[in-house]
């Protein structure tokens, strides 16, 4: 559902009572008259942000079953997530135990041990589903979430004094847990899942500090180990975003702790460099190779996009797309290495950041906004401001998305306050310096709409982000831009002005 911008008190007044009580509370009680119009006005003019504080808003028991049981999840309508503990049974009990099972080991195959692993190894691969509701996660996010531990943000507490003087900015620190359910990366995962099962590939539009290195590194490696003969690609277009802090180093450090702390622990015999893993051992008997020879690979073009071929696998990640010269060239070069005619074996998945200069970001802006191209999933733009009802995109995680300190126990997002937040910090930047690239830089960095993202911070005197709006807005209504009652020609005749329908074709 598209909302109509809200031009008056009753409009507005309609707009909040759809609205969730205590969104429309919330709303109410901002004192800023600019701050409150900039909320609205997102929840009005983005039908995502509207979805997700509307009052109808569904749940997982309300949600039409597949043949499997599991619910349909609707990309563009998100339900409330509830009780999102339960697919994180066994990271939850490495955190107190620091084991993932107290059955003692036992390697023979109707051992409660071995069954126990088998059942872990199948969610890892199929997904799990919650039975009471049918609300589930895929493999890839079973696997993230409970094997799969991360650098997350954790506040430290604050002294008597900074509460006293109800200090905004909360300092934190990185620490090594298991992910958190985001509401964000449920969405994403079932894209992937998605576009998956659809013969399809995935790109992706986001804000800043999501972890998607995290992400991506996470799908390689749970291929490594559940999936025979599979391979999995990191591209990047340097190697600065594979190896040091990049999306590879994530990838070794998961290897490291799946063989220290589960029964799938692979010997890598054959290859255990810093850019490539090979899941088999040398058979003492027979100095040959044995295992399951799943490989994990990193490639950097530096700038030279063949390098992308002849990459056949189960997988193919594009790391850090918002910063890749000849993105287009590169993956189209890798699309024959997952598709053999109209069956496609493997995907291809290309996320990336805004905030970049130059042609460094055409490649992604192109494959999200144009996803049908590709043969990438696409869904219906429901991000931008009054995007046209025939807008599709790829998928978008926006900053009022799993803001920091702006979601509850089970990952469903604060909108309200991260956009109370966002707008606040676009108003200091506004009035602290003069340097209009601020603002589009912060803008860009922090988005809340793929538009914004999508801004270029060079060489502009206008607001280009009112002028993309106006030009939705052209887009979706042409004809209160076109009438032929405004193509007038006006004349003097007998002493008095007068006008005829203009023969002269008007400029656009």
């Amino acid at each position: 559902m598209i909302i109509p911008t809200q031009t008056d008190t009753s409009e507005e007044r309609g707009l909040l009572d759809n609205l969730t009580f205590d969104s429309s509370v919330r709303i109410n009680s901002i004192n800023d008259d600019d701050l409150r119009s900039d909320i609205i006005a997102a929840i009005s003019e983005i039908p995502f942000v509207y979805n997700m504080l509307k009052k109808d808003r569904r749940r997982s028991s309300d949600l039409e079953k597949d043949s499997q049981g599991r619910i349909k999840v609707n990309l563009e309508h998100p339900h409330i997530l509830e009780d999102m503990d339960y697919f994180r049974e066994r990271a939850l009990h490495f955190k107190k135990h620091g084991t993932y099972t107290n059955i003692i080991p036992n390697r023979h195959q109707t051992s409660r041990y071995m069954k126990f692993w088998r059942e872990e190894q199948r969610r890892c691969r199929e997904g799990f589903v919650r039975k009471s509701d049918g609300e589930w996660v895929s493999g890839y996010y079973y696997w993230y979430l409970n094997y799969c531990p991360i650098l997350m943000t954790q506040d430290i507490p604050l002294t008597p004094e900074e509460l006293e003087n109800d200090a905004m900015n909360v300092q934190a620190e990185r620490v090594e847990d298991f992910p958190r359910v985001w509401d964000s990366d449920y969405l994403w995962y079932h894209y992937v899942e998605q576009a998956e099962q659809r013969g399809m590939h995935c790109a992706n539009m986001k804000t800043r500090g999501r972890g998607y290195s995290f992400k991506g590194s996470s799908k390689g490696t749970r291929n490594y180990y559940h999936y025979k003969r599979s391979k999995s690609y990191a591209i990047a277009s340097e190697g600065e975003y594979l190896y040091e802090d990049g999306i590879l180093s994530k990838a070794w450090d998961t290897l490291n702790f799946i063989d220290n702390y589960t029964p799938w622990r692979k010997s890598r015999d054959y290859a255990d460099r810093n850019d490539h893993k090979r899941a088999s051992y040398r058979d003492p008997k027979t100095n040959t190779e044995k295992g399951i020879r799943s490989e994990i690979l990193g490639v950097s073009t530096k700038g030279q996009p063949e390098r992308a071929r002849g990459k056949r696998g189960k997988l193919v990640l594009f790391e850090e797309a918002g910063k890749f010269p000849h993105l287009l060239k590169a993956y189209a070069i890798a699309r024959p290495s997952v598709e053999q005619g109209s069956r496609t074996f493997g995907t291809i998945i290309v996320w990336g950041t805004g905030g970049t200069e130059g042609a460094d970001f055409s490649g992604i802006k192109e494959l999200f906004t144009k996803p049908g191209a590709y043969n990438i999933y696409g869904m219906r733009n429901v991000f931008d401001r009054n995007a046209p009802s025939t807008s599709i995109c790829g998928y978008y995680c926006g900053e009022y998305m799993n803001r920091e300190g702006c979601y509850d126990e089970n990952g469903n997002s604060d909108v309200i306050k991260a956009l109370v937040e966002v707008f606040t910090a676009r108003g200091i930047i506004a009035r602290g310096t003069d340097d209009p690239n601020a603002l589009i830089q912060e803008k860009a960095d922090r988005s809340i709409t793929p538009q914004e993202a999508m801004m270029k911070k060079e060489g502009h005197l206008f607001n280009i982000e009112d002028l993309k709006i106006h030009a939705s807005e052209v887009e979706t209504n042409p004809k209160q831009f076109t009438d032929a009652t405004w193509k007038v020609k006006m004349f003097f005749q007998d002493g008095e002005v007068k006008w005829k329908i203009s023969d002269i074709p008007p400029i656009r």
